[in-house]
């Protein structure tokens, strides 16, 4: 599995920005889990542990760096076994 790596952000709503940094990351595995799990998703986001997430309430955004693989290749490589 050849993996590529990038800061992945996600834009804090109204709600998230008075959120509890615990609450905003289990919210942000929340998304990371349905976007793994979307078919039309073309890409499966390796979670990122918790030291590893930023939260910056000034510019509205919680985000990562995350590694990320291709599904289509993911699933290329199982068949080929």
């Amino acid at each position: 599995m050849h993996t590529k790596r990038t800061l992945m952000t996600w834009p804090l709503t109204p709600e998230g920005l008075t959120m509890q940094p615990g609450d905003l990351m289990a919210s942000l595995y929340e998304t990371i889990n349905l976007a793994n799990a979307d078919p039309a998703w073309p890409y499966l986001i390796i979670p990122p542990k918790p030291g590893e997430i930023e939260i910056d309430r000034r510019k509205g955004w919680i985000g990562a760096e995350c590694e990320y693989v291709s599904k289509k290749e993911l699933r290329k490589e199982y068949r080929n076994g």
